[in-house]
């Protein structure tokens, strides 16, 4: 079960328009037990949330600038 719904996730992350390799990149830490957080927002909401995450323990932060924004 936990594989189609990472499946479902990655597909609706192409959807979005999230580039090819970060899916991948995506997949093999959810599957090493790794979490994703997706933040969905105007650009000053994205901001805020990348700020809070930067006082995280997280491994990586990317932002995707003007992916969504025609679904």
């Amino acid at each position: 079960m936990a594989g189609a719904a990472t499946g479902g996730l990655l597909g609706a992350l192409a959807n979005w328009g999230i580039a090819e390799e970060h899916i991948l990149e995506y997949e093999q830490l959810l599957q090493g037990g790794k979490y994703l957080v997706i933040a969905y927002g105007n650009v000053e909401e994205v901001a805020h949330a990348y700020a809070i995450l930067q006082g995280t323990a997280a491994g990586e932060l990317h932002v995707h600038t003007g992916v969504g924004a025609h679904h």
